[in-house]
């Protein structure tokens, strides 16, 4: 936590109006935007995510153009699975799925 709580790369205020807005933009015109991705995609989330619902992952993968996709939810993970704990899994994880279309 204190390695989190001390890295400089990690955002610890608060989110700008104008940010949090062209995010709920870019939110609501996901769907028709998401079909023109053709490239593979994986989508990675945490469970516990309380920023984002797992269910807009699940909306996006289902949208995507691309037939090489998928959504990996890891159970107890929160919004930065990147920054968990459990990162190193993730990271296997993220490596091993860009190996397999190399």
């Amino acid at each position: 936590m204190n390695a989190y709580n001390s890295d400089p790369l990690v955002h610890h205020g608060k989110v700008p109006a104008g940010i949090a807005r062209a995010l709920l933009r870019v939110g609501e015109t996901m769907p028709q935007r998401a079909a023109a991705l053709t490239a593979p995609l994986l989508v990675v989330h945490g469970s516990q995510d309380r920023l984002i619902d797992v269910e807009g992952s699940r909306r996006l993968v289902e949208c995507v153009g691309s037939s090489d996709v998928e959504l990996k939810v890891y159970p107890g993970l929160y919004h930065e699975v990147f920054n968990e704990p459990e990162r190193n899994q993730v990271l296997d994880d993220v490596v091993l799925w860009i190996n397999a279309r190399l």
